[in-house]
Order: C-alpha cells, then sequence, then structure tokens
C-alpha cells in the first residue's frame, strides 16, 4: 500500500501568541498553521485517488498535542509499514534570514532519501530560490536539530520548513496562494515519485489573466476640407513603381532623363536597348 502521513503543523490557536508574526515592514501578519494547513490541504488534493493520506491535526483547528500526534501517526505505520511522512512549517529566525530546509532523523536511510528528493523537486519547482545552508538537516539528539516529531515516529518522516515567516520578503511569498499551491506541488510529487506513482498535472490550478480582446480600431472621422482647401489624394501604387524604375533606369545609365513623357525613336529605342545588353555582358563577365 501507499500512504501518506501528511502533517499541517501546529493549531489555529497557536497564533497568538507564537507561530506567527506580526505584520511589518510592509508586508501583513501571518499565522504560520493558515500556510502550513494550505500546503498540507494542496498535497491532499493533488494525491485523491493516487495514495491514501492521513493527518492528525486538521486544517484551521485548536492545536492537537504533539505527542498525539505522533502516537497516530505511528499506528497509522503499524497498519502500514509502507507508510511515509512529511510536516509542513514555516520557519522563523533573525529578519534577516530566508530560505527552504527539511529534517530527517539521523541513522534513518530512508529518512534522509525522502529529505533529498523533497530538496532536489524544491529546488527544480523553485529554481534559483534561497536554500537555507544546505537545506538538509540531520535531526541529532542533543543539539538544537533533536526535533521531538523528528525523533519519535516511527515512519521514515521529514519536517519541513518551506521558508522563513519572520523575513519580510519571504512572508510576502508565503501569503501568496501561488507559492502555498506549488509547495503542495513538491511534497506531492515527491510521495507518488517514491511509491512509483505516475504524478499528473492535470489536477493543478494555475492562476491565469483573463483573455483581453483588442478592441476594434475606431474609423477616422469623415472631414469635410474647407472651401478652397487642395485635398492630397494618395499615390497610386502604379505611379510609386513607375517613378521607382525611372530613377533606376537613370542610376544604371540607360536614359539620361530628358524628356520623360515624350515617345522614343526607334534609334533611342536601340541606344537603351544597347545599353542594357552592355550592361548585363559585363555583369556575366565578372
Amino acid at each position: 500500500m501507499a500512504k501518506l502521513l501528511n502533517d499541517k503543523g501546529h493549531g489555529s490557536n497557536t497564533y497568538p501568541p507564537s507561530k506567527g508574526i506580526a505584520a511589518a515592514g510592509g508586508v501583513p501578519a501571518m499565522a504560520e498553521h493558515s500556510f502550513n494547513a494550505a500546503v498540507g490541504d494542496e498535497v491532499e488534493r493533488l494525491l485523491k485517488g493516487k495514495l491514501t493520506t492521513y493527518g492528525a491535526q486538521p486544517s484551521n483547528r485548536a492545536d492537537v498535542l504533539l505527542a498525539s500526534r505522533i502516537a497516530n501517526y505511528n499506528a497509522q505505520y503499524r497498519s502500514d509499514k509502507n507508510s511515509i511522512g512529511m510536516s509542513h512549517h514555516g520557519n522563523a529566525g533573525a529578519s534577516s534570514v530566508r530560505g527552504f530546509g527539511v529534517f530527517y532523523w539521523h541513522t534513518s536511510a530512508n529518512g534522509k532519501k525522502l529529505a533529498q528528493m523533497v530538496l532536489a523537486e524544491y529546488k527544480k519547482e523553485f529554481p534559483g530560490y534561497p536554500i537555507w545552508g544546505t537545506g538538509l538537516f540531520p535531526c541529532v539528539p542533543g543539539t538544537w536539530t533533536d526535533f521531538y516529531l523528528v525523533r519519535e515516529t516511527v515512519a521514515p518522516f521529514v519536517l519541513i520548513e518551506w521558508e522563513f515567516f519572520t523575513n519580510h520578503a519571504a512572508r510576502k511569498l508565503m501569503l501568496t496562494s501561488d507559492y502555498r499551491m506549488r509547495c503542495g506541488k513538491v511534497a506531492a510529487k515527491v510521495a507518488c515519485d517514491w511509491y512509483g506513482i505516475k504524478f499528473d498535472d492535470s489536477k493543478l490550478v494555475v492562476a491565469t489573466k483573463p483573455v483581453v480582446k483588442p478592441a476594434a480600431p475606431k474609423p477616422n472621422p469623415v472631414t469635410k476640407p474647407k472651401e478652397g482647401h487642395k485635398v492630397d489624394k494618395p499615390t497610386p501604387a502604379w505611379k510609386v513603381e513607375y517613378d521607382r524604375q525611372s530613377t533606376l533606369a537613370k542610376k544604371l545609365g540607360f536614359t539620361d532623363g530628358t524628356k520623360p513623357t515624350e515617345n522614343t525613336s526607334r534609334e533611342e529605342s536601340g541606344v537603351i536597348a544597347a545599353r542594357v545588353y552592355e550592361a548585363v555582358l559585363n555583369e556575366l563577365k565578372k
């Protein structure tokens, strides 16, 4: 079987006082769980009909105790030991810090593999976006990376920090539906790749601008010329071509340009023909 343990970090009642930030730097406030839930919801939507998902933290509901969530995830794993887990989060730190990072248990080979797949897919979806350090963080006991969720879950479980909401530019990005949906796409795509399931982009919702047809040009108003005013008529196409050829004939020496409108005599026609013949012959000798 294929099952994703899809954890939407924290709950709707965790901000305030924590797990969020007030408006600052010209960017609105953001509760972390609202971001986590949006990403997790998109994962579930994209994976519907492909593989089973289970979340112990309901979207936009009060925080379920971490110990209870872990117990539920472990029970799910015992019923299907092919399960993998992802926990979605927004990061917090100094206002100057930003970037993507993913955590895994340091002794879990499958956890590390899953983390590497998530990082690679993120870079593919968001080329050029900031990566926090190397982007990969092993959770080691007795260090700042000793995350309770990653340590106590028995399934290969990764904790994903999608960006720093404490950075104004990153938070502005995290507040957009586009970024949230694309983060969900990254997680869903990795889950499908893990189980060898073809990922179908047809469920992706892409925001598109409405097609605006160009307005038909307004007809030029017809105005009568003032009395005594001469109206210039456009030069006919035949006259434009005639003038071009006449100028070219003078340039090539076929005619001297005198009396252009008078009929030519046989002698003059013969001279022009001889000039043309001589010009063509010289071109062929080059």
